[in-house]
């Protein structure tokens, strides 16, 4: 590992927190060869088309999913332990109706095939670094549903705040020169309310599991991690949105918190949350409306074409002195004259 990374591993669990080299690239091992982690949709896919190409298999995924699992490694289960590969061959062996070929056997070259496939997930280099400014944008980190990063709602201006709480993101690449992001999550920072150190949690990860980037950056920091359950202001969801109340500590001593894993941690955050005060939808900081002290959406407020203020509602039909249709806010409607023969209001 890099000395300087090793050196600023030693400051990740004082007071300053996030002392870390930002924008430094560094090489590190995505640790996929460890027990718990699953080999990707994009991975089974190739496995399936592999089994199809060479000998007309078609593997049935979700079959395979259910009696046993994904995961590289699997040490305790009732049929299926071992490695993925291995799981594979017994589950075919014994669920051939799953395959659509006159009984012809799968070759070892194919197994070999197979193999090779799950390596290149199971043992691949990723490059990361870190970040101070939440500024990518979406789909740079394989974050495409990322609610940052809505057009319109009350966390599309939330990096800001969250930059303002010290908050850093890891970021994944799949090249050194950074051409290629494929994953990232945000580090945020938590001091424990007992020993007063600052430690930190990933959470809202897109691109890689949450685990697993609590796995590199327990690495690359020389600490431990621990899953727990994030907070802010006692919910995880609101303004700032933690993905399924769901992280992982990272910190030098993680016993402190709940043997089970699942302890609380509340990071306490003043988050501005902006709603319409009509639907309730979030507003963005530069596309809300103002009117008598509450903030509304576009969608919830019409323009006068008469005395052109902003109004909540779809407002009334007139016509003005041309004979045009026009929509109008209940103070003009009231103001126009009211045909005596059809009760259309028009302007006078």
């Amino acid at each position: 590992m890099n000395a300087y990374i090793v050196e600023c591993a030693k400051r990740f669990a004082v007071p300053k927190l996030f002392d870390w080299p930002i924008g430094v690239c560094e090489q590190v091992s995505s640790f996929t060869d460890l027990q718990g982690d699953e080999l990707p949709l994009e991975g089974r896919k190739q496995i399936r088309e592999c089994l199809s190409d060479n000998h007309g298999f078609w593997l049935r995924l979700d079959d395979f999913g259910c009696d046993s699992s994904w995961e590289y490694i699997v040490s305790k289960h009732p049929a299926f332990c071992g490695s993925l590969v291995k799981r594979l061959r017994k589950w075919c062996r014994l669920n051939s109706e799953c395959y659509e070929y006159e009984g012809t056997q799968i070759t070892s070259d194919t197994w070999g095939e197979v193999g090779s496939i799950i390596g290149e997930y199971q043992n691949k280099k990723v490059w990361y670094s870190f970040a101070d400014s939440l500024d990518w944008d979406a789909g740079d980190f394989g974050d495409r549903e990322s609610c940052f990063f809505e057009s319109e709602g009350c966390r599309a201006f939330m990096p800001n705040q969250l930059m303002a709480h010290d908050c850093h993101a890891i970021l994944f690449y799949k090249d050194k020169d950074m051409t290629r992001g494929i994953g990232r999550a945000l580090i945020v920072p938590y001091k424990d309310p007992v020993t007063r150190q600052q430690d930190a949690v990933v959470i809202n990860a897109y691109g890689f599991t949450r685990l697993k980037v609590a796995r590199i950056l327990s690495t690359v920091c020389g600490l431990e991690y621990r899953q727990v359950r994030p907070l802010n202001k006692d919910t995880w969801q609101g303004a700032f949105w933690i993905n399924e109340g769901d992280g992982y500590v990272i910190s030098d001593d993680v016993e402190k918190y709940d043997s089970g894993g699942r302890d609380n941690v509340d990071f306490d955050f003043e988050i501005e949350s902006r709603q319409c005060h009509e639907c309730g939808e979030g507003i963005n900081e530069n596309e809300g409306h103002s009117i008598d002290g509450y903030h509304y959406c576009s969608d919830c407020v019409t323009l006068c074409e008469l005395c052109e203020s902003n109004f909540v509602g779809d407002g009334e039909l007139g016509r003005d002195n041309c004979g045009s249709e026009i929509i109008v806010c209940r103070n003009c409607y009231d103001d126009l004259t009211r045909c005596p023969c059809c009760d259309e209001r028009y302007q006078a």
